[in-house]
């Protein structure tokens, strides 16, 4: 082996274990969880070292990633652990179109996990796929074959999400399913190195049951298909032609006998079920409509400004549900009730608000007579100038995990008139 070629072996195998140990990280773990981040392998800033590294075989992705919680909008149970299912990579493949590249991922059914779980109990089966996708790579994607069959698909460049949906595979029938991305060849994203968010060949994504309460989270891509035993072979047999090398190693490789060991998976926290007090639609597959966290945390006057923003999905997952589409008329955060005198006031849209933390007969944050139609709603800005003793959703929100649950209201014009509060987890 030569020592270049050593060289990019390791770096290579190395990414794919820290990948491994992001497979074991639950979104409960807030604070290392980034599995579940947009662009999770990027926020570990992988890539800033393996730029600097010689190699053809990682590709640095084209757009920026966010810190949001993957898959958006949703509050489902995103641990692996919780599901017998998993994505695998088939090698990549010339389309028989001229000018495609073929990149097919197969359903597996691994098995391992808890029986006891709702997502592991036998009865769950297949209804979509989401990939945490770059969003300027719309135009590169040419079309989706499901079991060798074109099929329709949703690519959200506001989401930078790609939704493969209508699978309807039973729990028994799911496994085998194979799912197909053509890819212009001459194009911005000629590959799944640059397509996936999570950069250097993999691509993280999430599987869906019919009830979108069980969307386990996961990473497919071919270096993933390497193992630990394969890296310390290699360090073992390769370790003087790697020490020849002209090019220095990155520290992080330096490290790698010392990394720990995976965490122990833990089991995700349950939506909070008791929030809100009342009766209402809270299955966010039943409205277009869902809240995300901003990334524009500022400090204000001594105030630290927190911000929620409002958008729509191009298609409600439920088309039957009567909470597809509606105006905004309120949003509820879940809060602590201990943070009560720490939220100073709101704004909407920039205009400022009056604050209104209720504390009996049960603890909320509410924003009221927002009064936007359905077509206005999209970009909709909240945002929290918070004191200091509260001052990030980890000290201001119930489960103290970094998370937020949120519901957004209607306003029921009669008794006939469901109310619907699509709740999210940001």
């Amino acid at each position: 082996m030569t020592s270049t070629s050593a060289h990019s072996f390791l770096t290579t195998a190395a990414l794919v274990v820290v990948a491994a140990a992001l497979l074991h990280v639950t979104p409960s773990d807030a604070s290392n969880g980034f599995l579940q981040l947009r662009g999770g392998l990027r926020i570990l800033g992988l890539q800033q070292h393996v730029k600097t590294l010689k190699t053809s075989s990682l590709s640095k992705p084209v757009a920026n990633s966010s810190h949001e919680l993957f898959p958006q909008g949703w509050i489902c149970e995103r641990s692996s652990n919780s599901s017998p299912f998993r994505l695998t990579l088939a090698s990549p493949a010339p389309a028989e179109e001229p000018g495609l590249q073929r990149y097919c991922f197969r359903v597996d059914d691994v098995g391992g996990c808890d029986p006891s779980q709702h997502c592991c109990d036998g009865q769950q089966g297949l209804q979509k796929v989401e990939f945490d996708v770059v969003s300027e790579c719309k135009d590169s994607l040419r079309k989706v074959t499901v079991d060798g069959v074109t099929t329709s698909y949703e690519f959200s460049s506001a989401l930078s999400v790609l939704r493969v949906t209508g699978l309807s595979k039973t729990a028994t029938a799911a496994a085998g399913t194979e799912i197909c991305l053509y890819l212009a060849a001459p194009s911005l994203c000629p590959g799944l190195a640059q397509l996936c968010s999570a950069g250097a060949g993999l691509c993280k994504y999430a599987l869906f049951n019919a009830k979108r309460d069980c969307c386990p989270v996961g990473i497919a891509g071919r270096m993933t298909q390497l193992s630990a035993l394969s890296l310390s072979s290699a360090a073992s047999s390769s370790s003087n032609a790697v020490s020849e090398s002209s090019q220095p190693l990155p520290q992080f490789l330096k490290q790698l006998p010392n990394l720990p060991a995976a965490p122990v998976p833990a089991t995700s926290p349950p939506p909070a079920s008791s929030f809100p007090s009342y009766q209402c639609q809270r299955d966010a597959s039943d409205s277009r409509l869902f809240t995300t966290a901003s990334n524009n945390v500022t400090v204000v006057n001594g105030l630290t400004r927190v911000c929620f923003d409002v958008s729509v999905k191009a298609v409600c997952d439920n088309p039957a549900s009567k909470c597809c589409e509606f105006g905004l008329y309120k949003m509820e955060i879940d809060a602590d009730p201990t943070c009560a005198d720490a939220l100073a006031y709101i704004t909407v849209d920039g205009a400022k608000r009056a604050r209104f933390f209720q504390t009996s007969p049960y603890p909320v944050i509410k924003i009221t007579n927002i009064n936007k139609d359905m077509n206005a709603v999209a970009g909709t800005e909240v945002c929290l100038f918070l004191r200091p003793q509260c001052n990030s959703l980890a000290k201001l929100c119930t489960r103290h995990d970094g998370s937020c649950t949120i519901g957004l209201f209607n306003k029921p014009a009669s008794r006939s008139t469901p109310t619907c509060c699509p709740l999210s987890t940001v």
